[in-house]
Protein backbone atom coordinates (compact mmCIF):
# COMPACT_ATOMS: atom_id res chain seq x y z
CA UNK A 1 0.00 0.00 0.00
CA UNK A 2 3.05 2.36 -0.77
CA UNK A 3 1.88 5.50 -1.66
CA UNK A 4 -1.77 5.20 -0.78
CA UNK A 5 -3.54 6.39 2.30
CA UNK A 6 -5.85 6.13 4.26
CA UNK A 7 -8.00 7.84 6.19
CA UNK A 8 -10.41 7.10 9.31
CA UNK A 9 -13.34 9.41 9.33
CA UNK A 10 -14.95 7.55 12.60
CA UNK A 11 -18.15 7.15 11.06
CA UNK A 12 -19.64 5.47 14.40
CA UNK A 13 -19.54 8.98 15.85
CA UNK A 14 -21.96 10.48 13.62
CA UNK A 15 -25.49 9.39 14.48
CA UNK A 16 -27.24 11.70 12.58
CA UNK A 17 -26.91 13.60 8.94
CA UNK A 18 -28.56 16.64 8.00
CA UNK A 19 -29.38 17.37 4.42
CA UNK A 20 -25.96 19.67 4.01
CA UNK A 21 -24.25 17.32 5.66
CA UNK A 22 -26.01 14.76 2.93
CA UNK A 23 -25.08 17.30 0.12
CA UNK A 24 -21.14 18.26 1.48
CA UNK A 25 -20.46 14.16 1.31
CA UNK A 26 -21.51 13.98 -1.99
CA UNK A 27 -19.69 16.51 -3.50
CA UNK A 28 -16.62 15.54 -1.82
CA UNK A 29 -17.41 11.68 -2.80
CA UNK A 30 -17.75 13.17 -6.61
CA UNK A 31 -14.26 14.94 -5.94
CA UNK A 32 -12.87 12.19 -4.97
CA UNK A 33 -14.42 9.95 -7.97
CA UNK A 34 -12.76 12.31 -10.21
CA UNK A 35 -9.35 11.55 -9.27
CA UNK A 36 -10.11 8.04 -9.41
CA UNK A 37 -9.37 7.77 -5.27
CA UNK A 38 -11.11 4.35 -4.27
CA UNK A 39 -13.54 4.95 -0.88
CA UNK A 40 -14.34 2.82 1.27
CA UNK A 41 -16.82 3.62 4.38
CA UNK A 42 -16.82 2.37 7.67
CA UNK A 43 -19.11 1.83 11.24
CA UNK A 44 -22.00 4.03 9.32
CA UNK A 45 -24.77 4.27 11.69
CA UNK A 46 -28.34 3.83 10.52
CA UNK A 47 -29.97 6.75 9.93
CA UNK A 48 -26.95 8.20 7.95
CA UNK A 49 -26.58 5.07 5.45
CA UNK A 50 -30.43 5.55 5.32
CA UNK A 51 -30.18 8.89 3.62
CA UNK A 52 -26.94 7.84 1.53
CA UNK A 53 -29.39 5.03 0.07
CA UNK A 54 -32.12 7.47 -0.18
CA UNK A 55 -30.21 10.10 -2.59
CA UNK A 56 -28.28 7.44 -4.19
CA UNK A 57 -24.62 7.93 -2.86
CA UNK A 58 -25.02 3.92 -1.50
CA UNK A 59 -24.67 2.28 -4.32
CA UNK A 60 -24.05 4.89 -7.03
CA UNK A 61 -20.98 6.35 -5.48
CA UNK A 62 -20.33 4.05 -3.16
CA UNK A 63 -21.53 0.95 -3.65
CA UNK A 64 -22.15 -1.84 -0.82
CA UNK A 65 -19.03 -3.72 -1.59
CA UNK A 66 -16.96 -0.54 -0.68
CA UNK A 67 -18.95 -0.51 3.44
CA UNK A 68 -17.47 -2.04 6.04
CA UNK A 69 -18.37 -2.59 9.74
CA UNK A 70 -15.03 -1.29 10.89
CA UNK A 71 -11.99 0.64 10.06
CA UNK A 72 -10.02 -2.75 10.50
CA UNK A 73 -12.40 -4.66 8.06
CA UNK A 74 -11.54 -2.15 5.48
CA UNK A 75 -7.86 -2.28 5.94
CA UNK A 76 -8.08 -5.99 5.81
CA UNK A 77 -10.00 -6.13 2.39
CA UNK A 78 -7.30 -3.51 1.08
CA UNK A 79 -4.56 -5.41 1.88
CA UNK A 80 -6.19 -8.56 0.38
CA UNK A 81 -7.19 -7.17 -2.74
CA UNK A 82 -10.57 -7.38 -1.90
CA UNK A 83 -11.63 -4.13 -1.78
CA UNK A 84 -13.06 -1.89 -4.45
CA UNK A 85 -13.34 -4.39 -7.05
CA UNK A 86 -16.69 -2.66 -8.21
CA UNK A 87 -15.61 0.90 -8.10
CA UNK A 88 -13.12 -0.15 -10.91
CA UNK A 89 -16.05 -1.52 -12.93
CA UNK A 90 -18.15 1.73 -11.74
CA UNK A 91 -15.36 3.99 -13.03
CA UNK A 92 -15.56 2.01 -16.82
CA UNK A 93 -12.34 0.61 -16.07
CA UNK A 94 -12.99 -3.00 -15.19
Amino acid sequence: MAGNRCRDHAHKRVPYIDQSGLYAIEDALLTLQDKNVLVLMTGLQEQPRDMLEKVGVIPNLVPEENLYPDFQSAIKALETGRAGYRQDKLAGTG
